[in-house]
């Protein structure tokens, strides 16, 4: 299988998710903090960054498709 980037990987290891392409990085909403300032000047505070969720790390390709996943299986088990 040949990768977005042209790469070869071996089958099935563009899902491994111990592989170091498939490990979270930094947010870039709160620079890894998990924290947000939300408001503005004397109204300030902190609070859990919404895009990771508040761990300060990118939400993987796995993580990603695992909740799309779940998310199907819900609205499936919401129309029966």
């Amino acid at each position: 299988m040949i990768s977005v980037f042209g790469w070869h990987y071996p089958a099935g290891a563009e899902h491994d998710p111990r592989a170091p392409w498939n490990q979270p990085s930094d947010c870039e909403k709160c620079d890894g903090t998990g924290q947000v300032t939300v408001g503005k000047g004397d109204d300030a505070y902190l609070d859990d960054c919404p895009h990771c969720d508040g761990t300060g790390l990118e939400k993987t390709a796995a993580q990603i498709r695992a909740e799309c996943e779940e998310e199907k299986a819900d609205m499936e088990r919401d129309d029966v």
